[in-house]
């Protein structure tokens, strides 16, 4: 489902050329009217659910027609050798390969409130495949996390975004840390990773 936070994250990504750094999964907006999934949104409809946001949506707005043009990328289709995602086989492992080749995870949670709220299954992807993960979402979202025995990874990422309350300033210190992990050698990361 593209979530608002999402849709700003990934315009982001694409303005400050870091999309193609990486791997992204995002199922795209509906492409016919009873198609499924959510239509593209308007500027003026995400700022609508983004409060505080709506300098950066108008600096992103231009990059709208490129994420759309994107379409359906989602992680792990094309080894399976699916066209789309087979909602009969989905309750069965997916060997997800981008994981094995890429250093780190963003986790775009379901919101981004001013208030402790949830964490959902989103985070255990990262966790479970032993990613370093940056979220974005609820603060106290990574004392979450945990709180329920995992660890997180403080000591490569300044995790002090997670207590930010200001949903405006929880977005902008993970996304510096985002581009900061992305400006990182490949020894440097290798470190992160037998870290």
């Amino acid at each position: 489902t593209p979530r608002p936070t999402k849709i700003l994250l990934l315009l982001r990504l694409i303005q400050d050329g870091l999309w193609d750094l990486g791997f992204v999964s995002f199922g795209g907006f509906r492409q016919k009217k009873d198609g499924p999934g959510k239509p593209r949104p308007s500027i003026e409809e995400l700022a609508a659910k983004l409060a505080g946001f709506e300098d950066l949506l108008r600096e992103l707005a231009p990059h709208l027609d490129r994420l759309d043009a994107y379409g359906r990328v989602l992680l792990g289709l094309e080894r399976q050798g699916w066209t789309s995602l087979d909602l009969d086989r989905a309750g069965q492992a997916v060997d997800v390969p981008e994981h094995d080749a890429s250093w780190f995870s963003i986790v775009a949670e379901t919101e981004m409130r001013s208030r402790v709220s949830r964490i959902t299954e989103k985070v255990l992807k990262p966790l479970v495949s032993f990613h370093p993960l940056v979220v974005f979402g609820n603060p106290g979202s990574l004392g979450l996390i945990r709180s329920y025995g995992f660890e997180t990874f403080g000591g490569w990422c300044d995790e002090a975004y997670d207590e930010e309350p200001d949903p405006r300033r929880r977005f902008d210190l993970p996304y510096a840390e985002v581009a900061r992990l992305c400006r990182l050698d490949d020894d440097a990361l290798a470190r992160m990773e037998r870290d």
